[in-house]
């Protein structure tokens, strides 16, 4: 059966299991039942009677815009300070005589030490307990490469061991200019490379200063841009027409997003040339490590970018084994060269050999997202829109409207899944996957029965973003898995909100009580609430448990984070019919945490409604010491870090 455990946050919380549910159709039942276990609990209280104050949480002493950097790695927490917004009527940190800046701020969470650095930042990284600072001298009034202008994007390197700002380089003035992988900075230097090099250079805790330079391993110089960084992996992307080079082997040069592969596990890596062009600097990309220097690797070509593509492109079935075009896309075949197409490659052998083992081509046309579960074999799994799919209606729903979810075994040649029947419309859900996520060995997807034009839950209506799970690894005979009651109840999660925690072990995602049909949470009795839950795999693996939590998450903004033992979100006073930190009111989004082995919850702080995170803990892969969140002063209606107003937005921070 599916365990639905939901337990009162007024109350000392215990996991209630649910017992099997009976079947939908009857609600009124359901809610009785779940109101006697509630009611015989016998709980006693256990929230914090913080009202505000947050318990152990510190407050920084500065201000901070709303969209502020804030990074933290282990005792280290680095943000962005307001000069406009900290003290009366602003101050001028950096003294250039304005109050117009953002200010550099280190914090070190352990000994409560706060570092405001006083200089201009448009960025802040940690690498270690070594803080690197993006500056631009113009707003900083101070010419820090000494060149006799204020004109440069430059970085700066700071520590509590120097203690002082140290010039560092000149950096590329572009949007993804660094980023912070395998206990190192890698970022594009402004200057022209020369030789082998390229102009991505990186910096590390031992000398964190002298800046190494990344060679190419084609041996011909050129300026790459970065595109992002997934398990130790570094996607790297070069412009044709900079570099006046054929990249893609297409017999132009006028490409501007040709993909690179960086193995940042290994200090004398070379930059990997794929010869294929990505769509733009925001296009999706997936690395999942499978052992010691070895990745499956995945990404999206654009069809545009290859002048020398035929026929169909890449998505053309002529190019492929009869079985692998859908038999409802017959007939409907695209015939453009505008799409947008999901390839992958194995590293290892790719990088030993890529004669041999070059990448390739699904024939999935591609967005948004990249999805690679933990299976065997692995499989990719990607968003695509019907529309880029020629004129195919792949879910057979009567239209071609849809984003869709696509799937193949990461094998060659690819034969993914084609029959309309198990081919849904996603549900463009928050979180961060855009419908789509991983749990462990599976995939998740958020299906829009609005747009499958289909009555999932047989409620009669077509309203609701429903969860569904499936195995990849049943192969042809996997099927999504709408009812999470594995008996003769049947019980359908809707959903606001979704991702996966960083181990991919828990989904955090939302639970719509109007699905579920009745209240939840105990602070009103109304069906319009989103539950918070972390949803596992049973030890059974057939289907998916629900333990959560009777408190209302803001709805499409729960920004949901796990950090081994304890789960942090946000929750909506208004929703949940609550004052939780004792202020007079009700509209405040407060933050809770809930210990995911005892199931003990507790209210920590006022947060804030920002479509970010609730909290920020650093990455699993170093030791974390604690998190790092903002609070809105004036739902807290506290001066929090006493400067004689309650309008700011602060930083407040706690050990874990």
């Amino acid at each position: 059966m599916s365990n639905l455990r939901f337990a009162s946050p007024t109350e000392d919380v215990r996991s209630i299991a649910l017992p099997r549910l009976a079947a939908r159709r009857d609600r009124s039942c359901i809610a009785l039942l779940l109101a006697c276990i509630l009611a015989l609990s016998g709980i006693t209280t256990a929230c914090s009677s913080g009202g505000g104050g947050g318990g152990g949480s510190k407050t920084s002493s500065v201000s901070v815009a709303p969209g502020t950097v804030l990074n933290v790695r282990n005792i280290w927490a680095v943000y962005i300070a307001d000069e406009a917004t900290t003290g009366p009527g602003g101050t001028d940190m950096n003294g250039d005589g304005d109050f117009i800046d953002g200010i550099a701020v280190a914090l070190e969470m352990k000994k409560k030490d706060e570092f405001v650095l006083n200089v201009q930042a448009i960025d802040v990284m940690l690498v270690g307990a070594e803080v690197y600072v993006f500056t631009r001298e113009a707003s900083d009034g101070r010419d820090w490469n000494s060149d006799g202008m204020l004109d440069d994007l430059v970085l700066l390197h700071w520590s509590q061991v120097a203690g002082v700002l140290t010039f560092v380089d000149v950096v590329e003035d572009v949007d993804h200019r660094a980023v912070a992988a395998a206990n190192r900075l890698y970022y594009l230097a402004e200057a022209d490379p020369t030789g082998a090099d390229s102009n991505m250079r990186y910096l590390r805790p031992e000398n964190p200063t002298f800046p190494i330079t990344v060679a190419l391993e084609d041996g011909m110089a050129r300026r790459v841009g970065i595109l992002g960084y997934d398990e130790e992996m570094l996607f790297a992307m070069a412009d044709e027409t900079l570099a006046m080079l054929d990249l893609d082997g297409d017999g132009d040069m006028d490409d501007t997003w040709v993909v690179s592969l960086l193995d940042t596990s290994d200090p004398n890596a070379m930059l990997l040339n794929t010869s294929l062009a990505a769509p733009g600097d925001d296009s999706p990309y997936r690395a999942r490590k499978t052992g010691t220097g070895d990745w499956l690797v995945a990404f999206l070509v654009s069809e545009a970018a290859h002048s020398d593509l035929m026929g169909g492109g890449f998505n053309d079935p002529m190019l492929f084994s009869p079985t692998w075009q859908p038999s409802q896309c017959v007939g409907e075949e695209d015939a453009d060269l505008n799409d947008n197409v999901l390839h992958f490659l194995h590293f290892e052998a790719w990088k030993n050999n890529p004669t041999s083992n070059p990448p390739v081509n699904t024939g999935l046309v591609g967005r948004r997202t990249i999805a690679i579960p933990d299976s065997d074999p692995l499989y990719i799994a990607t968003i695509s829109r019907e529309i880029d799919e020629g004129t195919c209606d792949l879910n057979g729903d009567g239209d071609t409207l849809d984003r869709v979810v696509r799937w193949v075994a990461a094998s060659n040649p690819p034969l993914p899944f084609t029959s309309a029947s198990q081919i849904y419309a996603l549900a463009d859900i928050a979180g961060g996957g855009s419908g789509l996520t991983t749990l462990e060995h599976t995939l998740v997807i958020a299906v829009s029965e609005s747009d499958q034009d289909e009555d999932i839950d047989d409620d009669g209506e077509m309203d609701w973003n429903l969860l569904a799970w499936m195995n990849p690894e049943d192969g042809n005979g996997a099927f999504w898995t709408f009812d999470h009651d594995e008996g003769s109840g049947e019980v359908y999660v809707g959903t606001d909100w979704m991702a996966t925690s960083e181990d991919e072990e828990r989904l955090l995602t939302t639970f719509e009580e109007e699905v579920f049909g009745f209240a939840v949470n105990t602070g009103d009795n109304d069906l319009g609430d989103s539950i918070p839950t972390w949803a596992l795999l049973d030890d059974g693996d057939d289907d998916l448990d629900f333990p959560g939590e009777n408190v209302a998450a803001m709805a499409g903004n729960a920004g949901m984070r796990l950090h081994r033992r304890y789960v942090y979100y946000r929750v909506d006073e208004a929703d949940d019919n609550r004052d939780w930190n004792r202020d007079g009111d009700r509209g405040d989004a407060v933050l809770f945490r809930t210990q995911i082995q005892n199931g003990s919850s507790d209210f920590v702080d006022t947060l804030n409604d920002l479509d970010r995170p609730s909290v920020v803990l650093g990455a699993t892969e170093f030791e974390i010491f604690g998190g790092a969140y903002i609070v809105n002063e004036g739902m807290a209606d506290k001066d929090l870090n006493k400067d004689g107003d309650r309008n700011d937005y602060v930083v407040r921070y706690f050990k874990l």
